[in-house]
């Protein structure tokens, strides 16, 4: 947690309200839409002097752990699968993507065999570091592709992708040469119009 607010509590507050590790929360708005909805899971809050009291901007699931593991919910409900659901139903109010408590139940989600959860999340969390540094090696390329880009046509712009022959006349010179022909151009149908008129 980045940002804190303390101050007294109720003991409704800490009933209602309390997260305990292997909750979830759900963030219920975002400015971006591919934001709204992400889920986390709470770890360990023993080492935490004080009751941490979930905000308003949080829904809060517990899950049954013989039906659901927790890990496998976050990844699923994390993937395409229920981003689709989310951002489909995601509501703008003030430039801010939201969705409710009614919404969520409406979701759904693979749930196959605890058995088999467990099994998915110990393949994803093999894979993901390198799919980390897959991403980040993929993001490093496409900026260094913008920055060629750029390099390549200035360097087209200014004529230094290939040899220059010294005596070629600037190019200055070649674009005035094209826009005097052209004015010499429009003259030319400008005057036959004008002797057409004259003779009618």
């Amino acid at each position: 947690m980045n940002e804190w607010r303390r101050g007294p509590v109720t003991k409704s507050w800490i009933e209602n309200l309390s997260i305990k590790q292997g909750d979830i929360l759900i963030s219920r708005g975002n400015g971006l839409k591919s934001l709204v909805g992400l889920a986390g899971l709470v770890g360990d809050t023993s080492i935490e002097p004080e009751t941490i009291l979930f905000p308003d901007t949080m829904i809060r699931a517990r899950l049954n752990d013989a039906l659901c593991d927790v890990r496998f919910f976050v990844l699923m409900w994390n993937s395409r699968i229920v981003r689709d659901q989310i951002e489909g139903t995601a509501r703008t109010t003030a430039g801010i993507h939201k969705i409710s408590q009614t919404d969520i139940e409406r979701f759904e989600i693979p749930l196959p065999s605890l058995e088999d959860q467990v099994a998915i999340v110990k393949v994803a969390e093999e894979a993901l570091p390198t799919l980390g540094h897959s991403a980040q090696v993929l993001e490093s390329l496409a900026t260094k592709s913008s920055s060629l880009r750029a390099s390549i046509l200035s360097a087209a712009f200014t004529g230094q992708l290939v040899p220059q022959d010294p005596t070629d006349e600037p190019a200055s010179i070649l674009l005035e040469r094209i826009r005097a022909k052209r004015a010499s151009t429009r003259e030319r149908k400008l005057v036959r119009k004008l002797k057409r008129r004259h003779k009618t």
